[in-house]
């Protein structure tokens, strides 16, 4: 009898401690912060005397290879939203009408992200990643291969 009793209490120590760990669990979900409640704060980088480039119109418009922006968008990843410069087929001339004696080429630069890698229970684990991002358009002399 003193041995069942034993086994009893046993059970019902292991049902009350999971009970416990499980309210704990709920509790924690509840008291997570919601991302609509949350401000990420990013420091605004600027030139290297700490004054902002002015310039005379959109750089992208004034090029012999004029690109348009578009976003890129993860919404596992910070930031979220990358613009990307989407180049042309064509160069244009200082005249304004197409140059078919250049090429459009892309301009490349490497930049680091944070990517959500798993949730530990409220909080995200971020990794670190490097990203190809398209910054610009240029035109160049075409490449002559002579056979």
């Amino acid at each position: 009898m003193s041995r069942c009793r034993g086994y009893l209490f046993t059970c019902l120590v292991a049902i009350v401690l999971k009970c416990l760990l499980y309210e704990t669990v709920q509790a924690s979900k509840v008291n997570c912060v919601k991302e609509k409640d949350t401000v990420l704060l990013l420091k605004k980088v600027t030139g290297f005397n700490g004054s902002k480039h002015t310039g005379s119109g959109d750089i992208n418009q004034r090029s012999l290879s004029p690109w348009t922006w578009r976003w890129n968008h993860d919404s596992m990843r910070i930031p979220r939203s990358i613009p990307e410069a989407v180049c042309p087929d064509k160069c244009i001339s200082i005249s304004g009408v197409p140059d078919d004696t250049l090429n459009s080429l892309e301009i490349h630069q490497q930049i680091l992200v944070l990517k959500i890698n798993e949730t530990r229970g409220c909080l995200p684990v971020y990794r670190v990643e490097t990203l190809n991002v398209t910054v610009g358009c240029t035109c160049v002399n075409p490449m002559v291969i002579y056979s």
